[in-house]
């Protein structure tokens, strides 16, 4: 299912579960940005995609 939130316009955002216990978070906007993290937390994983979102609309330099 996807994921939108009126805060981070343009994106979806979908988490899955890939193994027990083990879950992919991805967000993608219609410009072709992506990001996909995956870890044990999804609620975690939903939030670091978010903020990644969050830097390419405010067009910040992401952290290296």
């Amino acid at each position: 299912m996807k994921l939108t939130f009126e805060d981070i316009a343009g994106w979806e955002f979908e988490i899955e579960e890939v193994s027990a216990g083990v879950y992919r978070a991805k967000g993608e906007d219609q410009h072709g940005h992506r990001t996909t993290l995956t870890g044990v937390d999804p609620e975690a994983l939903l939030d670091e995609c978010k903020a990644y979102a969050a830097l390419v609309i405010g067009g910040s330099e992401l952290p290296t």
